[in-house]
């Protein structure tokens, strides 16, 4: 059986969420194997749906794509009941658009986006078809290469790297990629081609670098092997050409919730970035410029109205994904395509909110990231925000209708005294007391420890012990205990672990495999954690974690020395020293540390003329300029001015096969709402607050399960049934087509309420089910089965609702019938049946082929019924 086949039998129906493996997005990039010279893996070490909503790994597919001789595909790290089923099985881990093996393609790209994704990249390398590490790969092994936030300081990761792009990924990659293909012919050598592809600029090359070891056995950084390697690798940078680029944006045809939460880090600046900084605590990022993509993307729109406060969340990470996701699924169904310059990608205070999916976003909820109790210990981390300004723009916020807050804090900060932990809890306090008139505000405040990161002011500082971490987070939790506050800690061993990577060296790689071998995977999230396997691996190792957090000498070597990312340690140096006077960066002094950083004139002005700090106010200073205000507290109903909509409904047949027979009923509603957009059939919307699509469906069908017999009812303006078919077929995804359709009239009852029978067959190969087995199954007067509903698993007696089994190889037929809007699932029936016998029915394809409304001895289908 040929790969693709064995993962829709053999993977697919036996993993939790299929979806994530489909690949089927609208806009994912298809070209033709004998036409393009040069693969590329664009692998992202965490779940899909973390990745389908970064910004940047989005842009990077569709540069690269962009390029005719160039094929990126996208491959995301399986989560472990998939890792298990790949390994069970003996199917390696594959891209998502042809199905190829990693190991099958010219070079690996993985886009490390934060610090603990090392154990993640080695499952992917490994059920990939790639040895781990650099040194074991031969000729004929793809490169494997890395980019992306976390390469700052790459010496943890490099012993698994052939390469590493330091800086802005996107020329980078598109030269390495041309450089690779350029010298394929050439007869070099793997170490040849390495160092060929060293001189390319920021692309460093670890095997060609050692350490340097004085006569006192002391590491005094690395040093190239080779004459013409340069001694500090500098950071690449975008093109900046201001060329555009489209970009037509990848969207899912499965739903996925919302982000997961995290602590939004704002990517400061140094000095020498010439940039606004917004604090001391992080390095410069590569790329993170990029995740403000979607404020390019206000131009698929005619035009813009709404809400400046939206300019306010610009930095917050689950904000930014739920904003990108939906600038999206609005540039796909207006058939535009999204346009950018990498150098015009930087933010601005602007109206970019449209009222027409503002409270869509809403449901991310709004990050206030303080991170420091006291304006005393924000200014040692260069964060200008006074508590009046945020407290200011929170009550703005809530006017305007957010119901979710969020605010972001660390402990253990430089010079962190017990004054501070009891500001965070005043703070929290008086945030509450202004959104006293907003009982059904939701509050959570985010707790996590201060770690120091690599090319940073606080690169030298230790790390508080857990034990200290613990206790300020406790004290926290102690005094709010009374509040309605939702506190999300993060794991201090986490916090350790991140530290550990982001200030270690080569040795760290060492205990990433060992940990890895124990099971680690995904330590990031809190439901993955797996603290034994790590402290294990620091002992199997040889590393003394605690070295790696405790303070450094600011003489000493380190093992980013020889990474050039623009932050020179003089510079770096006296920033710290500045810090820890409480000076905040000349740049910064005239910012208010909202977002990226607002001018406080604007900010000033924008909250002077505001209406939510107006209505208590009994000023008599002149008019007040009125900012638009879209779906806020007020006025939630829906105001429609056009004519009555002169409407006919549609029945329609479809099928569902192949890999779309994973998604679920809510993937397909989305899929048909979607797609009669796309093609311009023009549905009737529900006159509601969301306008929805008037789309009625049948039974729905468990995921995993084909049919040739599905059944929907649209409403559609009067006429355009007649063009209905063509349109919709092309537009939606591989494996659902529209067989059949039909006007019915006004009074047709509906598909729910009168569908009670159906037909499904089970290819079963070459198994022969006796017919006694079939037979002890309806006989029994009760077949009790427990179905899993959203918080609880109910028992339910199925026996009522089978109708017939029969045997007719190679097939199974099976007949339920539903009483008073209850039936039973066809898969709930096969694990009555087959699981007494210990075969597992998810090893045999399934089909729907026949619906009917029965009624006393006249059977007819759907599309029968007047």
């Amino acid at each position: 059986m040929e790969l693709k086949a064995r993962i829709e039998h053999e993977f697919l129906p036996y993993v939790a969420k299929p979806t994530r493996y489909l690949g089927n997005e609208y806009n994912s990039v298809t070209k033709s194997l004998d036409a393009v010279p040069m693969r590329t893996a664009l692998c992202f070490p965490d779940l899909y749906e973390t990745g389908i909503r970064n910004v940047s790994f989005e842009l990077l597919y569709h540069l690269l794509n962009h390029r005719q001789t160039v094929w990126a595909e996208r491959c995301y790290a399986p989560w472990g009941d998939a890792e298990a089923v790949l390994r069970e099985r003996g199917i390696p881990l594959v891209s998502l658009e042809s199905k190829t093996p990693l190991s099958g393609f010219d070079l690996v790209v993985v886009f490390t986006h934060q610090d603990l994704a090392i154990p993640t990249i080695l499952t992917m390398l490994d059920l990939g078809g790639i040895p781990l590490r650099s040194g074991e790969r031969e000729a004929g092994t793809p490169l494997v290469a890395a980019c992306g936030p976390a390469i700052n300081n790459p010496e943890p990761l490099a012993p698994f790297l052939d390469l590493a792009v330091i800086g802005e990924p996107d020329q980078a990659l598109l030269d390495l990629c041309e450089r690779v293909e350029t010298r394929r012919g050439d007869g070099l050598s793997r170490r040849e081609l390495l160092r060929d592809l060293a001189t390319l600029p920021g692309i460093y090359v670890p095997a060609l670098y050692s350490p340097r070891i004085s006569e006192f056995g002391e590491y005094r950084g690395l040093q190239p092997d080779h004459d013409g390697l340069p001694a500090r690798i500098a950071k690449r940078e975008s093109a900046g050409d201001g060329s555009l680029v489209p970009l037509k944006p990848l969207v899912p045809t499965a739903e996925f919730g919302q982000p997961r939460h995290t602590f939004e880090e704002p990517g400061g600046f140094t000095s020498a970035e010439k940039s606004f900084a917004a604090s001391r605590l992080w390095a410069p990022l590569s790329r993170r410029q990029l995740e403000n993509l979607f404020w390019e993307s206000q131009k698929i729109w005619r035009q813009t109205e709404g809400s400046q406060v939206s300019a306010l969340m610009q930095n917050d990470a689950a904000y930014t994904e739920t904003f990108w996701a939906t600038i999206k699924e609005r540039g796909l169904l207006e058939g535009q395509k999204i346009q950018f310059a990498p150098s015009a990608l930087r933010l601005m205070l602007a109206r970019t909110e449209l009222a027409d999916f503002a409270a869509a976003l809403k449901q991310s909820g709004f990050a206030f990231s303080p991170v420091a109790g006291s304006y005393r210990l924000r200014q040692v981390c260069n964060i200008n925000l006074r508590d009046d300004e945020l407290l200011d723009v929170l009550k703005v916020v809530l006017e305007r209708g957010w119901a979710e807050i969020r605010l972001n804090f660390m402990v253990g900060l430089p010079t962190e005294k017990e004054a501070d932990i009891i500001a965070i809890i005043a703070l929290v306090r008086r945030c509450l007391e202004a959104g006293a008139a907003y009982p059904d505000t939701r509050w959570t405040v985010s707790l996590q420890g201060f770690s120091p990161r690599a090319h940073t002011p606080f690169q030298w500082e230790g790390q508080a012990g857990e034990s200290v971490i613990r206790g300020r987070i406790e004290r926290v939790r102690a005094e709010l205990a009374d509040t309605p506050v939702r506190l999300h800690v993060k794991d201090p061993h986490t916090t350790a672990l991140e530290t550990a990577f982001s200030r270690g060296g080569r040795e760290m790689a060492d205990v990433a495999e060992a940990a890895w071998r124990r099971g680690a995977r995904f330590d990031h999230l809190d439901e993955a954690g797996n603290a034994a396997a790590w402290r294990e691996a620091f002992g199997e190792a040889g590393v003394d974690r605690e070295a790696l957090l405790a303070p450094l000498s600011i003489t000493v070597s380190l093992p980013w020395d020889h990474i050039d990312v623009g932050a020179g340690r003089t510079g770096l140096k006296a920033e710290k020293l500045e810090a820890f006077a409480g000076k905040v960066r000349p740049e910064n002094r005239g910012m208010v540390s909202v977002g990226y950083g607002v001018p406080r004139a604007e900010l000033e002005n924008f909250l002077r003329n505001d209406p939510a700090l107006q209505q208590d106010s009994t000023s008599t200073g002149g008019a007040v300029a009125a900012v638009p205000v879209s779906y806020g507290r007020r006025g939630r109903r829906r105001q429609s001015s056009a004519a009555a909509v002169i409407k006919r409904r549609v029945r329609v047949r479809y099928a569902k096969s192949g890999p779309a027979r994973f998604l679920s009923q809510a993937d397909v509603i989305r899929v048909f709402g979607k797609s009669a957009q796309l093609a311009g059939v023009p549905l009737v919307l529900s006159q509601s607050f969301r306008q929805i699509p008037k789309i009625a469906y049948g039974s729905p069908l468990p995921p995993g399960v084909a049919s040739s017999a599905e059944y929907l009812d649209m409403e559609v303006e009067l006429g355009r049934e007649i063009d209905l078919q063509a349109p919709f077929n092309r537009h939606l995804p591989a494996g659902i087509q529209i067989l059949q359709y039909r006007g019915i009239l006004a009074g047709t009852p509906a598909l729910a309420a009168t569908v009670n029978r159906a037909v499904y067959e089970v290819l079963v190969e070459d198994l022969v089910i006796p017919e006694d087995w079939i037979d002890e199954l309806l006989n029994r007067s009760e077949v009790s089965v427990v179905r899993e509903t959203r918080d609880e698993g109910k028992a339910m007696d199925i026996r009522p609702f089978i109708r017939g089994i029969r045997f007719d190889p190679p097939k199974l037929v099976v007949t339920a019938d539903a009483v008073e809007g209850r039936t039973a699932r066809v898969t709930e029936i096969l694990e009555a049946l087959f699981s007494p016998h210990d075969i597992d029915y998810r090893r045999f394809p399934v089909q729907r082929t026949g619906q009917f409304i029965v009624s006393g001895d006249t059977v007819q289908s759907p599309m029968e019924v007047a």
